[in-house]
């Protein structure tokens, strides 16, 4: 299966965040690509400045682990 047939279960267009999420998920085993558009394809020339979006794409078999481990870390950043 190529990297195109993996599912979206985040976007955001900060970059912290982005790693944020990335770290979160593979270290709970879970791979992931990022997908860069808008100005954020060239982010080597506009640094954190570039405008667009990430995308955060899994494996459709782990889509539903993936999300559900979004919905738990963002409850625990909302309770601290």
């Amino acid at each position: 299966m190529s990297t195109g047939d993996w599912v979206q279960v985040f976007e955001t267009g900060d970059d912290l965040q982005m790693e944020f999420v990335r770290g979160l998920l593979t270290t709970n085993g879970i791979p992931v690509v990022v997908q860069r558009t808008g100005a954020k394809e060239m982010g080597i020339i506009f640094g954190v400045a570039a405008t667009g979006s990430l995308i955060l794409r899994v494996p459709p078999d782990l889509e539903q682990q993936a999300l559900e481990l979004l919905e738990s870390g963002a409850a625990e950043t909302e309770e601290e």
